[in-house]
């Protein structure tokens, strides 16, 4: 007896604190709306952070499982921590291939992910084990020197663009395409109407964990542009096309790695009096480096380079074949995700088939560095001092010097400014003749949904030259409408 009047305190207690648990478990569902609510009446705050989407458990398999990467990224060892939808890739040094005129399809990872990362990121057209991107683009707007003459005389354009991306979604391996045109078409100068078109393709084959191959061909035909400096002087504006392609593997079986490249570059002016322009050029490469930690890699760099002429001789009586080489030392530094460097500096020489053209020789340099302050902005610098092969009839070979920076914030996901500015310089010694260039570009960009945007840009382009005949400046303004798939 005295065991069971020991239990009726316990159970009258128990009687007793149930209400009050029941009272407690009701007012915690108000208070977790209350709280919700009061974070959301915060300026700035994100009225998601609180939704049950954002409360649902995590699942393994899309959280804590490392998705494929499918990224043709320079550097084959991608860390395990999550990655942005564009990492640092350091350029490689193309003397012989023109930079990418259609911009490749931001890497993504797992279609699943990809579109929860980027409510705005078109959702594409899913064919077996690629994903295909069409778009469409058509502006309109007022260029105030089309033809590049000074004093200039100006005109309203439009422009229309289509575009098909490719990008595989494979577990190994890697393949990334994109075909493209355009058409530009002025009111007031029918003759400086003018086709674009453009091919690329980039293909990673991994064929074991320490062994990776990587394959691009790129094709183009577009019209002369007044503003090259390596066709400053020509008044035509015929089509020419311009065929490009590299292969080389990387192999690093430890923290050391070797990586071989191969480079043809092949130029047809469509003009028959810039016939004797028309060349083929061939470049190897070969870097080594060593992979002290993860964030820094020091390597050294040797390439050879070679540009033959369809015609020997040229118009002006000139041969101008050339051929050069260049060593480099440089430093691949990434200490943490805001910060990217690859920087290479070393000696070179280019020299020309023609006896009485002097050789040039000395320092070459190449930078790019990448500031990531947050994942909305990134700033990008670069800088490089290089000897180059030429077109220009009265010299083949020339020094050039450039530098250009760039940013992309977003203000929103759906509202994006990007902008650049870039500077060129480019001397001929043989006859003391120098072309400047200045390029300055500002655009924003206002995404209605994953299909449709808003863009609005403003360029500015200048050249001075040693002949103050060829200088001129030109403003070009455009707004337009891009549709994606």
């Amino acid at each position: 007896m005295r065991g069971v009047r020991s239990l009726l305190p316990a159970r009258t207690l128990l009687r007793a604190l149930l209400p009050a648990a029941c009272f407690l478990l009701a007012m915690s569902g108000a208070s977790a709306q209350v709280l919700r609510g009061s974070f959301n009446a915060l300026p700035g705050a994100d009225p998601t952070l609180f939704s049950p989407d954002a409360m649902s458990p995590i699942s393994p398999d899309t959280e804590f499982r490392r998705a494929p990467d499918t990224r043709l990224s320079e550097n084959p060892d991608t860390r395990l921590e999550p990655a942005p939808d564009t990492e640092f890739e350091p350029p490689a040094v193309e003397v012989g291939i023109p930079p990418p005129l259609a911009e490749p399809v931001a890497a993504r990872r797992r279609r699943k992910l990809a579109d929860e990362e980027d409510p705005f990121a078109p959702v594409g057209i899913r064919a077996g084990a690629f994903i295909i991107v069409p778009s469409v683009e058509i502006f309109g707007g007022h260029d105030s020197n089309p033809t590049s003459a000074d004093p200039p005389e100006d005109s309203l354009f439009w422009r229309t663009r289509g575009a098909i991306d490719v990008e595989s979604d494979w577990i190994r391996h890697a393949f990334r395409g994109r075909i493209e045109a355009g058409y530009r078409a002025y009111d007031d100068f029918p003759e400086e109407d003018a086709p674009d078109y453009a091919a690329d393709a980039a293909l990673r084959l991994d064929a074991r964990e320490d062994l990776r191959f990587d394959f691009a061909l790129r094709a183009t035909r577009d019209s002369d542009t007044r503003g090259d400096p390596e066709l400053v002087g020509v008044t035509s504006m015929s089509e020419n096309d311009r065929f490009s392609g590299s292969a080389g593997f990387v192999y690093k079986p430890s923290r050391l790695s070797i990586s071989p490249t191969v480079e043809f570059d092949r130029r047809d002016f469509g003009d028959p009096d810039l016939a004797d322009r028309d060349y083929s050029e061939y470049e190897v490469r070969l870097r080594t480096g060593y992979e002290l930690s993860p964030m820094l890699e020091p390597f050294v760099e040797a390439s050879f380079n070679q540009r033959t002429y369809d015609e020997e001789v040229n118009d002006n009586g000139v041969e101008h074949d050339s051929d050069g080489w260049r060593t480099y030392a440089g430093l691949r530094l990434e200490p943490n995700p805001i910060w990217a460097l690859e920087a290479k500096i070393g000696y070179g020489e280019q020299r020309a088939e023609e006896d009485w053209i002097p050789e040039l020789r000395g320092a070459v340099a190449q930078g790019t560095l990448i500031w990531r302050p947050s994942v909305l902005t990134e700033v990008r610098l670069t800088a490089e001092r290089d000897f180059e092969a030429s077109t220009v009839e009265c010299c083949a070979i020339a020094e050039d010097w450039s530098a250009g920076a760039s940013f992309s914030h977003e203000f929103r996901r759906w509202l994006i400014l990007t902008g650049g500015l870039t500077y060129e310089e480019t001397h001929y010694e043989t006859m003391d003749y120098t072309v400047k260039n200045w390029d300055a570009e500002l655009q924003l960009e206002y995404k209605f949904n994953r299909m449709l945007s808003a863009l609005g840009r403003v360029s500015y382009e200048r050249l001075d030259s040693s002949d103050s005949d060829e200088n001129y400046d030109a403003t070009i303004v455009e707004v337009g409408l891009k549709l994606q798939r």
